[in-house]
């Protein structure tokens, strides 16, 4: 089964975006107007496409989430799960 990050899925919408972008290429109007909308709007599938791929291109480290109880703390709510302890310990 297929497991969806956040990267991964900002790596499928920036392809999906360049993938518009370069089907948009090859349409041509007869109005300057339709051409500059068009020209508008494939730069903006470019941008968008190449910014959802920065992470991925990158690899630059990530911040890890801090974690709801630090060990400093000697205070656990008794309401919480053990599963929840165990993945904050």
């Amino acid at each position: 089964m297929l497991q969806l990050d956040v990267l991964s899925s900002f790596a499928i919408c920036g392809a999906g975006a360049l993938l518009g972008a370069a089907m948009l290429r090859p349409s041509l109007t007869h109005d300057a107007a339709g051409a500059e909308a068009l020209r508008i709007c494939r730069s903006g599938y470019a941008v968008i496409g190449f910014g959802l791929l920065q992470p991925m291109a990158l690899e630059i480290p990530l911040p890890r989430p801090r974690p709801r109880w630090p060990e400093t703390t000697p205070y656990r709510p008794a309401a919480v799960p053990a599963v929840a302890q165990t993945l904050f310990a």
